[in-house]
């Protein structure tokens, strides 16, 4: 057998050994229940476009995550220039939070 293949089959061999020694570890099946949630509870806030930062921080610091975010309410501005801009005034944020066992 050529050095370069024996190689590859030993570093085959100690790769699947430390993935299977991984799993059987007991912190390693802990890790593993505890990431899998049973479920996700959602939630939609509305909020002033000027707010959005404290609003995003509050819901963060209770444990949602954004999955969303909604213009809901726009003004139509031409400017001085002659352009044409959008501007939010409310947005709707769309968040879930996982639901353990």
């Amino acid at each position: 057998m050529s050095r370069d293949l024996r190689n590859f089959v030993l570093a085959g061999v100690c790769g699947a050994a430390l993935v299977i020694g991984w799993q059987s570890w007991p912190f390693a099946r802990e890790a593993q229940a505890v990431a899998k949630p049973a479920g996700f509870q959602y939630r939609s806030v509305g909020a002033d476009f000027l707010a959005l930062g404290a609003t995003l921080t509050d819901l963060g610091n209770d444990g949602w995550q954004v999955i969303d975010v909604v213009h809901t309410d726009q003004l139509v501005e031409t400017g001085g220039d002659g352009v044409t801009h959008l501007i939010a005034r409310r947005v709707e944020v769309i968040v879930q939070k996982p639901q353990m066992k």
